[in-house]
């Protein structure tokens, strides 16, 4: 059993169903119309998130799927902690969050004092919370679950003069190293502690 919170229009559900084809997916999803569609292949909750009563079980969920998703909340860790009960105790949830510490964030922050909202992207004028690595570990972990693996996404290539800033910035943080300004978006898979 897998739920996808934010499922879209049920393009993962769908891809997990044509290979695991024993799987059994379920979805919340905030739009109506795309919810709609991803109820064609799936249970499909339509509302918040944070304002919805969940239906399943006790450990019900295998996995839950929460991509790009925490950043758009007012009380994530508050959904963290009430979907707890609804994973099996050797589930997991895979969470994916835009990371604030990106280059293309802090450069401009730092070098022209420029941090803009735009319609996409880490700085979305949607999110309502920005995170670094350090801080969605934080938010995990003490919503009660365990980090099992984190990995990251890549997107931009930081030119000659970029990748002098960065090596800057890497030499006054200890203990750092590029990967924290390169990392677009990281991918956490953690289980219930």
């Amino acid at each position: 059993n897998v739920l996808d919170i934010g499922c879209g229009c049920g393009a993962i559900s769908c891809r997990i169903r044509s290979q695991y084809t024993n799987a059994k997916t379920y979805g919340i999803e905030i739009s109506k119309q795309a919810a709609k569609i991803a109820a064609c292949g799936m249970e499909v909750l339509c509302g918040d998130v944070e304002e919805l009563e969940f239906p399943w079980p006790d450990e019900f969920f295998d996995y839950v799927i929460m991509g790009d998703v925490l950043e758009h909340l007012r009380e994530p860790a508050e959904v963290l902690v009430r979907l707890k009960r609804h994973i099996k105790k050797d589930g997991y949830i895979i969470v994916s969050m835009p990371n604030m510490k990106h280059f293309s964030v802090m450069l401009p922050l730092i070098m022209n004092d420029c941090f803009s909202y735009t319609d996409s992207g880490i700085l979305d004028r949607t999110h309502l919370k920005m995170y670094t690595a350090t801080e969605m570990l934080r938010m995990i972990i003490g919503s009660g679950y365990e980090v099992e693996r984190i990995q990251y996404t890549t997107y931009g290539e930081p030119d000659e003069e970029q990748i002098k800033q960065i090596d800057a910035l890497v030499s006054m943080a200890e203990g750092t190293d590029r990967t924290v300004y390169l990392a677009y978006q990281y991918i956490i898979k953690a289980k219930v502690s």
